[in-house]
């Protein structure tokens, strides 16, 4: 399980952090990656209940009030950076319009005829081109923010999954709770 986490910090969430360190909410990213990070250490150490040897029932218990906190914990993170890429979406779209009118009026002049005006991919691309810092810029923040989501959407569902486990566990020592004071003669 370390392995699987680790792999997780250094593939999708340390290149993620180094990306939003750049951008100009530096404190609130640096905020975000630091409780994630403590986040993916709690997750970890509620899935090593038992680690290699037979589970302790309170162990279990444990983890079972844990992960509530932890799902919590992961559905507001996630709706907050669903927000916060609707914010980034929406600045990024009224940036384009506003850039794509500027570029239209440009070449479009109303003294050519229609059919020699160039085309909206045409457009797009002299937008592109003109503005390429600037739009490299904005689309690199707009990706980040929705790798951010994507990232959350995936980890909330990895925990989701790890409810069946703890269900599934919860049971079995239930079970065998059960079946031991049965044959010790103890109503259960």
């Amino acid at each position: 399980m370390n392995d699987e986490n680790e792999v997780i910090r250094e593939v999708v969430v340390r290149p993620v952090e180094k990306e939003s360190l750049r951008n100009s909410n530096v404190d609130s990213d640096k905020e975000f990656f630091d409780y994630l990070k403590h986040q993916v250490n709690t997750m970890e150490s509620y899935l090593t209940i038992g680690a290699g040897k037979e589970i302790n029932f309170y162990e279990l218990e444990e983890a079972l009030k844990g992960y509530t906190h932890i799902q919590l914990t992961l559905v507001s993170m996630h709706n907050i950076a669903r927000i916060e890429y609707q914010k980034e979406e929406e600045e990024f779209n009224q940036w384009y319009a506003e850039k794509f009118v500027f570029i239209r009026a440009k070449h479009n002049l109303p003294e050519k005829t229609a059919q020699k005006w160039a085309s909206q991919k045409e457009l797009d691309s002299l937008l592109r081109v003109e503005f390429r810092d600037e739009f490299i810029e904005r689309k690199k923040r707009l990706l980040g923010v929705e790798q951010k989501v994507s990232f959350l959407h995936s980890l909330l569902k990895l925990w989701e999954g790890y409810s069946y486990t703890l269900n599934t566990l919860s049971t079995n020592v239930r079970a065998e709770i059960g079946t031991a004071n049965f044959s010790k003669g103890v109503p259960y």
